[in-house]
């Protein structure tokens, strides 16, 4: 894994693909840089949280660049008549229209936390890429031991049919440097899903 200038963006190839991952903190700032990486790199896929766009406005994803093709979930949650200018949260994939290969929306797993594609590769492989949006310390632990599980549950599930990836925000740290009890149940239970 190649690991960019911003510490929030890392870039991966496999499998004759490229794929980013960016937690932009809100894309409508972030847009034309994410449209020069995508050209720089020449990714073909492009994993983004926390794209704060309100339901309404999720469209703004495919103008990007028009080479791409946009799967946006937002946060539900927020009311758009509020006194707040943006969403909190979501999640989107873009992905190059000329992609070689087949690619499947997994339609029956996404939220505005977790999203995914199936790309069938041409020596019949498939690869299960998942762009995830974990819980921030605003939110319990049992609602993000909750999420852990949920990934547990897809990666059990997708990864007898072939490569599993899952590409975010994970909201939690993996080295306990901290003496928050808060992170170091993070960390445990991250952990724990990795060695499963």
């Amino acid at each position: 894994m190649a690991t960019c200038d911003n510490s929030n963006i890392s870039v991966l190839k496999t499998a004759n693909l490229r794929f980013v991952t960016w937690n932009v903190r809100g894309i409508m700032s972030s847009a034309s840089s994410l449209g020069k990486l995508l050209e720089a790199h020449d990714i073909d896929v492009a994993f983004i949280t926390e794209h704060k766009l309100f339901e309404h406005s999720k469209t703004f994803m495919s103008s990007i660049n028009y080479n791409y093709k946009d799967i946006t979930y937002c946060d539900p949650d927020y009311d758009i008549y509020s006194n707040i200018s943006c969403g909190k949260g979501g999640v989107s994939i873009l992905y190059k229209t000329t992609l070689e290969f087949s690619v499947r929306i997994m339609d029956e797993l996404a939220n505005e936390r977790l999203i995914g594609i199936e790309l069938a590769c041409h020596d019949n492989t498939n690869i299960f890429a998942f762009c995830i949006y974990m819980p921030s310390s605003n939110y319990s632990n049992d609602t993000y031991i909750d999420n852990i599980n949920n990934l547990q549950a897809v990666c059990n599930t997708y990864s007898e049919k072939g490569t599993v990836v899952f590409l975010g925000d994970m909201n939690g740290e993996i080295i306990p440097f901290t003496n928050s009890k808060f992170c170091s149940l993070r960390c445990y239970h991250l952990v724990i899903c990795q060695v499963e």
